[in-house]
């Protein structure tokens, strides 16, 4: 992903890029030991005399930390794991734990070089984001380190929030150059304010299948149909007319071709018909494309019918649990699915080598593309989903907290063999399936979609948007598009 980079539209000039290669600019080179050309490797002892505490706000921790016990650490516990004793997973094993240990033993590295103690402080989703705009508006950060999302860093850096480590970091840094350790995301104001670990895998939302539905169907596989160009909509709608079925001849249908919570679905639609609602300043639901978008779905529950009844939460339902987890009773084709979603449902589970509740097999595509969409410039994850770093303003030390968060997340010292090994990749890998060529198939989609970022910012506007008017027939597309498309704008002028 490196060499990779994503550009939207920011008004009529500025350019919002999701920075993965080398994105340059002025730079103020740091008066603090240990910043000054800093490659991919832990710098020297900093020589710091006075000892403090570096705080990591979040509303999830990560280990290792001052004070952590290893064997508490879930990267510790994962790397006991392997789906059988033969060589190869053994030799997987042996990697987790290399990586658990050398994450484990930097602690101390970095208690000694930057004379600290370290901790992660939990403050909950939205109390993370009070956190960084109140505490740092108001001149004296309650953290000097943020983990969070575009929805809260965009406002915070629009606002002068964020430090721009243009100004503390030489121009040959690793950030500015390689970027190997993070990258960052460039607002179109030149500014590195925003970073983002390098390496490794985050959650995506491919389109999930019931290998077996499909094989039982005498349905051709829709990842060989996606190689050919040939998985569009229309194709997708074919076969989920063909897997909606009343298999046990009562009358009533209890087999459908989709089901899926209302947000994942219109989102990776949208992508797959090249568009969005929300990917930079100016709003593009009321768009001929996301148009498009909003018609399918409302005629794959109202025309097609080929959808499990949605779970509304109109009538009392909760779609966000039981739309997302219906594939698991086996009479679902397809569904947006993520390994979050299989590791909480507990599909294949490392612990008890990828026996779980499911008695079929799970396979990845990418979503069918749209007729306004593209194969190859398509989107297919949302770079807005991610975890992102930020240093505030007026934090005391800033090149010391900067160089600090730069080796923690290089505790590979720079070589990247054992970060990116696949073996690393854990639950991202093991627990889509249970049979090697499925894992490696999944595991390959999910790696197609992180290469394939796009920007969708709607969900973190803190606007409503009910998808379920469309999914219920209770408006048209051009209705919806007219009643929301104003709202999400102002949203937009607001974030901006």
């Amino acid at each position: 992903m490196k060499n990779m980079k994503k550009a939207v539209a920011l008004g009529l000039v500025a350019v919002l890029t999701l920075g993965l290669t080398a994105c340059g600019g002025a730079a103020g080179g740091s008066g603090e030991a240990g910043s000054e050309g800093q490659t991919a490797q832990t710098t020297e002892s900093a020589g710091y005399s006075k000892s403090r505490v570096i705080n990591i706000g979040s509303w999830w921790r990560q280990y290792y930390a001052s004070g952590d016990v290893q064997e508490d650490s879930s990267d510790w516990v994962n790397a006991q794991f392997a789906d059988g004793d033969d060589e190869a997973t053994t030799a997987e094993k042996t990697v987790n734990q290399k990586v658990a240990q050398a994450k484990w033993d930097l602690v101390p590295e970095l208690e000694s070089k930057y004379n600290i103690k370290f901790y992660w402080q939990n403050l909950t989703y939205a109390g993370t984001n009070e956190s960084l705009q109140n505490s740092t508006l108001a001149g004296t950060p309650d953290c000097d380190i943020y983990m969070v999302d575009t929805g809260m860093t965009v406002p915070a850096q629009m606002n002068g929030l964020l430090l721009d480590l243009h100004t503390i970091l030489p121009a040959d840094h690793d950030l500015f150059t390689d970027q190997t350790v993070f990258s960052y995301l460039d607002l179109g104001d030149g500014k590195a304010c925003i970073l983002h670990v390098q390496g490794g895998l985050s959650n995506t939302y491919p389109l999930g299948f019931n290998v077996q539905m499909l094989e039982e169907n005498n349905l051709e596989d829709p990842r060989d149909l996606y190689a050919r160009g040939e998985w569009t909509w229309d194709k997708f709608i074919e076969y989920c007319k063909v897997l909606t079925q009343d298999t046990d001849g009562d009358g009533q249908l209890d087999q459908y071709g989709f089901c899926g919570f209302a947000n994942e679905t219109f989102r990776e639609l949208c992508f797959s018909n090249g568009t969005s609602v929300a990917g930079g300043t100016t709003e593009t639901l009321t768009s001929s494309a996301t148009g498009e978008v909003l018609q399918l779905m409302q005629d794959m529950w109202n025309t097609y019918n080929v959808c499990y009844p949605y779970d509304s939460y109109a009538g009392g339902g909760d779609p966000s649990n039981s739309m997302r987890n219906q594939y698991n009773n086996g009479n679902i084709g397809f569904f947006p699915i993520a390994v979050w979603i299989q590791n909480a449902n507990g599909n294949y589970p490392m612990e008890s080598n990828g026996q779980g509740n499911l008695t079929w097999d799970t396979a990845y595509v990418q979503w069918p593309v749209g007729p306004s969409g593209n194969k190859d410039t398509n989107a297919c994850v949302n770079s807005a989903d991610g975890n992102w770093f930020v240093i505030p303003v007026n934090v005391a030390e800033p090149e010391r907290v900067a160089n600090f968060l730069y080796d923690l997340y290089n505790w590979y010292k720079g070589d990247t063999s054992l970060r990116d090994d696949p073996a690393t990749a854990n639950w991202w890998y093991n627990e889509t399936a249970n049979k090697p060529e499925l894992k490696a198939s999944n595991f390959d989609v999910q790696n197609y979609c992180l290469s394939h970022p796009g920007l969708e910012l709607w969900e973190t506007l803190g606007t409503e948007m009910d998808l379920e008017q469309i999914i219920l027939n209770e408006m048209t597309p051009s209705q919806f598009q007219t009643t929301y498309g104003q709202q999400i704008q102002a949203a937009l002028d607001d974030m901006f």
